[in-house]
């Protein structure tokens, strides 16, 4: 089953994710809407394997959605993965897929470049249920993916993350235990941490 998508899904997710997140921002600014609050933090390896797929299934049959999307913002969907591979730097997968298909779908990379695979090449990446009742987005280069649901909804997203063998993190927590090994510099790590308190405490449940 091919995951992949073509160009009219890729512009309708774009645009999707545009309307929910601010795509021209990096954390540790606020990246996602001022309709998501409830915020918690994962760790950003977690999300790449085959383990993490029960997470997105589980989240999906909670927001009763048929699909979950992935997309990469950096390197670009388009301007890199399209214009070097001819294939976009986003998948989309149902609820019949399974761990090892979304393991192998994001593992799998272009014959021409193996190393270009999402799993490794990805540096901001988001994930998204059509209906974009919660968003996952997740940023390698500091180790983090913070979990956003609608400030309407009261979706028990930390018990599904747990129930699949994940810990949740809070903002200090996430700040010490998957951050702070990613900067050298104590005090870029300082700025770091208190512009991602002070944009994301407010939303914690």
């Amino acid at each position: 089953m091919s995951h992949t998508v073509d160009a009219r899904r890729m512009r309708e997710l774009l645009e999707q994710l545009r309307s929910a997140a601010f795509t021209d921002r990096r954390l540790p600014d606020l990246v996602l809407g001022a309709m998501y609050r409830h915020f918690r933090f994962i760790e950003f390896d977690s999300t790449s394997g085959g383990p993490f797929w029960p997470v997105l299934k589980g989240l999906m049959c909670l927001s009763e959605d048929d699909h979950v999307n992935l997309v990469v913002l950096e390197p670009d969907p388009i301007k890199y993965f399209f214009a070097q591979f001819q294939s976009y730097g986003a998948l989309r997968f149902d609820l019949s897929t399974s761990s090892d298909d979304y393991y192998e779908a994001l593992s799998t990379g272009p014959t021409v470049s193996p190393a270009d695979a999402l799993l490794y090449n990805s540096e901001v990446v988001v994930w998204f249920p059509d209906s974009l009742k919660w968003i996952i987005w997740g940023e390698r280069s500091v180790g983090l993916a913070v979990v956003g649901t609608r400030v309407d909804l009261n979706l028990p997203i930390e018990t599904i993350i747990r129930e699949a063998g994940f810990p949740v993190f809070s903002v200090d927590q996430a700040l010490l235990d998957l951050v702070s090994p990613n900067f050298r510099e104590a005090e870029a790590l300082e700025v770091f941490s208190r512009r991602l308190e002070q944009n994301y405490w407010v939303g914690i449940a």
